[in-house]
């Protein structure tokens, strides 16, 4: 067979009219296993068709094509066949419907193949009761109840990540262990919230005594996070698997081992249907996490003003929440300020919100924070001012913003170290920077703790040579008067000089060294910080 006659033969025997009389051409059992697009072989294409008929035919085929290699061979072969993406026969037997076909297909396939051991779970992610029930006759009870996946999760685990609730009490019935974890600590009821699965969540718990319940509903994984934690990835069903688990009992403000709340999972997935229900249970919208950062923060990094509205609506004080990433962030800006945030408030470096809006060029930020108290010479730790900073990241407007504040920043302000914005501007090769800041007045001469004046920064600053040169002849003291003004206009006509990234903090360092450690988290989302 050609190219084009294996396609012929996957096609008859999807439609199922014309594949007896395909398959009666076939003469070699390797003219069954060639995979189309997606790797299938016939007798998957078959299984997926929904076509007990044709998985019949393809299995005579096998069966009259076997060779020297008897039927043995023929078992191994088909038993061990996989798509492009893992998957078996089975596997795609499971993906017919109705359900009660896929029992008819996989009855059919194992009269001749052994049952794999995953099938239980394919079973109960489709939701397959009467397949769950065909398992559990053939293979036992323990089948259904204990087989464990690579993730080390039950088909209990799928049944309640995918909301098959008839499955979930099926196998609960037939004896299996709510409280079985996986390899990353979760518990079916983890699952069941992760998938905003509300009705398997609810016969779960309606499975177990009062008791049960409660240390279900506070079960952590290894993370520390409990049912609710995850609720924030349920999507559409989130609010309700929520209401669920905390009527269970779950406490709303429980941490994490980062000492995040729920409500700060809600906040950071921009959920606001999760974040309603998870307020009206009275979770603190003033928690802070290990790294001091509140409900707000979270929300505000989510870009989601539809979340970050009922948490400010629920605080009465306001201070930390401002402390974050605003890089085209004005509304969430706004909206802080408006609900009275503090402008000036400082990190543990002393840094406050106009020194991160300076370094990220964030111009509209700073015009918020500037008109709203924030002080354009305000001093961080180390006696960084907002110009320095912008001076530092090559950040061109947002030096110009600040040199035209009312009252404009100090252009000369020195931090501990006696170097003045004109020395971090000359350090990062900004010429943009550099014309600013001579134009408003900065001084050339100004020298820094090592004896170094902006000019010898420039001599190994990254910028290309006529940009140097024109740096050198701006900064050099002996230059005319006459001859700096046409190099600064020779700066002002030149393109901007790329942005440079600021440092990253120690808590960014720290959230990095901990994820790099984090134990593995087999196919569930991760909270993005």
């Amino acid at each position: 067979m050609g190219r084009g006659e294996y396609a012929e033969l996957h096609a008859a025997v999807r439609e199922g009219e014309t594949g007896q009389a395909e398959l009666a051409k076939v003469e070699l059992l390797d003219e069954l296993l060639v995979g189309d697009n997606d790797g299938r072989n016939v007798l998957m294409v078959a299984a997926a068709s929904g076509h007990p008929a044709m998985v019949a035919a393809v299995l005579a085929t096998a069966s009259r094509t076997a060779g020297d290699g008897g039927m043995d061979a023929v078992v191994k072969t088909l038993a061990d066949a996989r798509d492009h993406a893992g998957n078996d026969v089975f596997m795609w037997a499971t993906t017919a419907r109705p359900h009660a076909r896929v029992v008819e297909l996989v009855a059919l396939l194992s009269e001749l193949l052994p049952l794999p051991e995953t099938l239980p779970h394919w079973a109960a992610m489709s939701g397959n009761a009467p397949l769950m029930a065909f398992l559990s006759d053939r293979s036992g009870v323990s089948a259904i109840c204990d087989s464990l996946d690579v993730h080390g999760r039950t088909p209990l685990h799928y049944a309640a990540l995918h909301n098959a609730a008839d499955v979930v009490a099926l196998v609960l019935d037939a004896g299996a262990d709510s409280a079985t974890r996986d390899a990353d600590g979760c518990t079916p009821l983890h699952l069941a919230a992760a998938g905003g699965a509300a009705a398997a969540a609810a016969v779960v718990l309606a499975s177990l005594d009062e008791l049960a319940a409660r240390e279900a509903v506070a079960a952590k994984d290894v993370r520390g996070a409990l049912p609710l934690h995850l609720a924030a990835f349920g999507g559409d069903g989130a609010a309700a698997t929520a209401g669920t688990l905390v009527a269970a009992g779950s406490p709303v403000d429980a941490k994490d081992s980062e000492g995040r709340t729920p409500l700060m999972w809600a906040a950071r997935e921009a959920n606001p249907a999760l974040v309603g229900v998870l307020l009206a249970h009275a979770a603190s919208p003033f928690a802070t996490d290990v790294e001091a950062n509140s409900v707000a923060f979270y929300a505000v990094v989510s870009n989601s003003l539809a979340t970050l509205a009922p948490i400010l609506g629920a605080a009465l004080r306001l201070s930390t929440p401002i402390r974050c990433r605003m890089r085209s962030r004005a509304p969430m800006l706004r909206a802080l300020l408006d609900a009275g945030a503090s402008p000036v408030v400082q990190d543990a470096n002393m840094r406050q919100p106009i020194h991160l809006a300076a370094a990220t060029n964030n111009v509209s930020a700073l015009a918020e924070l500037l008109s709203s108290g924030a002080h354009a010479d305000a001093a961080d730790a180390v006696g960084s001012s907002p110009l320095h900073c912008a001076a530092f990241a090559g950040a061109g407007a947002a030096v110009a913003a600040l040199l035209a504040a009312t009252p404009p920043a100090d252009v000369n302000s020195i931090d501990t170290s006696k170097h003045t914005p004109l020395h971090w501007a000359a350090h990062a090769g900004s010429g943009a920077c550099i014309a600013r800041l001579v134009r408003a007045g900065a001084d050339v001469t100004s020298i820094d703790n090592d004896a170094m004046r902006a000019y010898d920064h420039a001599l190994l600053a990254p910028m290309d040579d006529s940009t140097r040169a024109a740096v050198l002849g701006v900064l050099d003291p002996v230059t005319p008067a006459a001859r700096r003004h046409l190099l600064l206009d020779e700066l002002d006509r030149r393109p901007p000089s790329p942005e440079r990234r600021p440092r990253e903090s120690a808590s960014k360092k720290r959230r990095r060294r901990r994820k790099s450690t984090a134990p593995a988290w087999s196919g569930l989302p991760t909270l993005r910080v």
